[in-house]
């Protein structure tokens, strides 16, 4: 089976981070023995610089442009743009490789339209599995008509949790599927190292963009350390602008020297924050598929998560908590309850780690993104 991914974002010299978890399921996908090649755009505004040329890593198997589009898509001609952009993109491809039996979007911008121009080209089938929230927001107009007419062309259609499949099937008027992101093998085979102590740590990953709710967090946190004054926050990524303002925000809380903030961790670094902390808090405003929390749940880590999609997906009852979005106190009630859980027995590693392993390990997930492929090409 042979098959390419065009994801809408994706790791790249300058962003290693940007879309990460795409080249783990590239990689997982392989290793279950599928042929998986990645073509890529990388838009720019129309006005910013003409397109670029072919570029090629991972020994020729991911390849991508950076192009020009039209500004939000204001104006018609999306469509006909990438299908031009496509072309090279299809042919350098189609000479190392030959052509694919299925191509897979990921997102609707620009992955579904770049997958529509390639299957087209290749005659073969084409599906999608969206990830961001924000698509299914969309205005009316000229982009979003020739992403719906992709849409209504695809053969199989997937998202990352139940409730936005729920609302993509609203939107789009077209069945769409859940299908639970895999975590990384090395999030699985990760033990803990940090011996006993007294400290109870939780542990807060992301870029600190607003969307994330590091204040809030930082703030729900200083509610529980009165209570609690063993307990500990450690804050994980984000650049050095936004550490600083999240860090003043402790500091005014009298918590400074209870959050330690890690700046931006490396990817091989992650698995092993994860396991030696107590509990995985992402009090997001919107979450889609929570890849973040299976990756706690695997290491053996209970989480907190806020009501979002993504949230309710993945935090079941065996392995967290989850409360109403942006309820600061909400939050940390949760966080007391953890600890006092947590001290009663509750969230084992163990048992944490094996209900995460029953829904997202790469075995499941290669085993059903590899039925779809053979149900819609016929291989």
């Amino acid at each position: 089976m042979h098959v390419v991914w065009t994801p809408s974002w994706y790791p790249s010299v300058d962003h290693p981070l940007n879309g990460s978890f795409f080249a783990e399921q590239v990689q997982m996908l392989r290793e279950a023995g599928l042929e998986v090649g990645v073509l890529a755009l990388d838009p720019h505004s129309f006005w910013q610089g003409k397109p670029g040329a072919v570029e090629r890593s991972d020994e020729g198997r991911v390849l991508r442009r950076a192009v020009p589009v039209l500004p939000k898509g204001v104006v018609p001609g999306d469509q006909g743009l990438i299908d031009h952009y496509a072309k090279p993109l299809a042919a350098a491809y189609e000479v190392a490789h030959g052509r694919p039996d299925v191509v897979h979007a990921h997102s609707v911008f620009p992955g579904l339209l770049l997958a529509r121009a390639l299957a087209d080209h290749w005659g073969v089938p084409f599906g999608i599995t969206e990830h961001r929230p924000s698509s299914l927001e969309r205005s009316p107009g000229p982009r979003l008509a020739a992403i719906s007419r992709a849409v209504s062309r695809t053969q199989f259609r997937l998202t990352v949790s139940a409730g936005m499949a729920r609302r993509a099937t609203d939107f789009y008027g077209l069945d769409f599927e859940a299908l639970p992101l895999p975590v990384s093998p090395a999030f699985i085979e990760v033990e803990r190292e940090r011996g006993e102590d007294d400290h109870f740590v939780f542990l807060h990953m992301s870029m600190l963009d607003r969307n994330k709710r590091p204040e809030e967090t930082v703030r729900a946190f200083a509610e529980v350390h009165r209570q609690y004054p063993q307990a500990r926050l450690l804050v994980g990524g984000g650049k050095a602008d936004r550490v600083a303002q999240v860090r003043e925000v402790a500091c005014a809380l009298g918590v400074g020297k209870a959050v330690t903030f890690l700046g931006e961790v490396a990817r091989s670094d992650v698995p092993a924050l994860m396991a030696n902390a107590d509990c995985h808090v992402l009090f997001s405003a919107q979450e889609a598929g929570g890849v973040v929390f299976s990756e706690a749940h695997a290491t053996g880590t209970a989480s907190i998560a806020s009501a979002t999609d993504g949230g309710t997906f993945q935090v079941t009852k065996e392995m967290g908590m989850v409360v109403p979005v942006d309820d600061v106190g909400a939050l940390a009630r949760a966080m007391a309850d953890m600890i006092g859980a947590k001290k009663a027995g509750a969230f084992g590693r163990n048992s944490v780690r094996a209900a995460a392993m029953s829904r997202v390990s790469a075995h499941v997930y290669a085993t059903r993104t590899a039925e779809i492929y053979r149900g819609i090409s016929g291989l």
